[in-house]
């Protein structure tokens, strides 16, 4: 099978860099692909990429030019560059890490430039996301996190966890940063605590590299680690797994149908209108869940299991004392 186009185009630039006037022929024998492949990746490479390359009759070959410049990392089509764009919309809350994903989102762009009119006002019109109960992020934090996990850094830090007074040092091995409901996590190996836990970025305090590298457990899936919740709440150890049904009926019947909490969720439509619409999910933490249903009113009854339905009600009684 051929190599993609991308992965061609860079094997060519490297010839061509190598010099020697290389021809056609010489670099689909190198490439494995067809003679007549290779000069459309030229056109290709020197029309739309803007690569400086030049044939030099006398040599029978190509050579670059003064002007020649390297390939954009990305082959991008004008989807993609929405897509990109919807992306640094989602950090607007962030204001301080939105400004380094605009700048890389900028020279992206710059892909664009003479072959599409862009107009950053008119995108705002028509691409948006509009976040709510977004959590601010220290972008310093976010790269020094990212960096000690993409090369196995033990860390070191101060941690408090909303319910308590004072901070406690942690020495953490991380494997995981990303934004989950709005604020950013970073998932870790605890060593005093000996297991995987769950660490908002607006807590961590003094962030310090522990000097010691470690070795990922390749068993790790991060899927499975979220997979018995609905949000950034994790199971306790041990914790069951049970299945929750949930009896929606009105606008809400609709809405279970459009939008997925959680990967084994399913729904069964139990009238002839569509009115009313059974919600199922299987899940090992109930705290997330209790807050959604808390939220869909009285448009949601909880029918299993009984331990979310005595939830339910503590939860309402003790909001009817206050």
């Amino acid at each position: 099978m051929g190599r993609p186009a991308l992965a061609r185009f860079q094997v060519i630039l490297s010839m061509l860099k190598e010099g020697g006037y290389p021809n056609a022929n010489t670099m689909a024998q190198r490439i494995e692909v067809s003679a007549k492949t290779v000069r459309r990746d030229l056109d290709t490479m020197r029309d739309r990429l803007g690569v400086d390359i030049e044939y030099v009759a006398s040599q029978h070959g190509y050579v670059l030019g003064d002007n020649h410049s390297d390939l954009p990392l990305f082959d991008l089509e004008v989807g993609d560059l929405a897509a990109l764009y919807l992306a640094s919309q989602s950090l607007k809350g962030n204001s301080r890490l939105n400004d380094v994903l605009q700048h890389s989102f900028q020279k992206l762009a710059g892909q664009f430039e003479g072959k599409l009119r862009l107009n950053w006002q008119e995108f705002d019109e028509m691409f948006a996301v509009r976040p709510s109960g977004e959590v601010p992020v220290d972008p310093a934090l976010f790269e020094k996190m990212s960096r000690a996990v993409l090369e196995c850094y033990q860390v070191r830090f101060g941690y408090r966890k909303p319910e308590c007074l004072k901070s406690e040092q942690r020495v953490v091995e991380p494997y995981f940063v990303g934004e989950l409901k709005g604020g950013f996590y970073m998932v870790g190996y605890d060593r005093e605590r000996e297991g995987m836990r769950t660490f908002a970025m607006q807590r961590i305090i003094g962030l310090q590299y522990a000097g010691a590298g470690f070795v990922r457990d390749p068993d790790f899936s991060i899927d499975r680690y979220f997979g018995g919740a609905v949000g950034a709440f994790t199971p306790v150890a041990g914790a069951e797994e049970e299945e929750a049904v949930i009896e929606c009926r009105g606008w809400l019947a609709r809405v279970v149908q459009e939008r997925q909490w959680h990967p084994s969720q399913s729904t069964r439509v139990l009238d002839d209108y569509g009115q009313v619409v059974e919600l199922r999910m299987r899940l090992r933490d109930w705290r997330e869940m209790l807050s959604l249903v808390l939220s869909w009113g009285r448009v949601a009854k909880v029918i299993e299991p009984p331990r979310l339905v005595e939830m339910v009600k503590a939860e309402l009684e003790a909001m009817r004392r206050v």
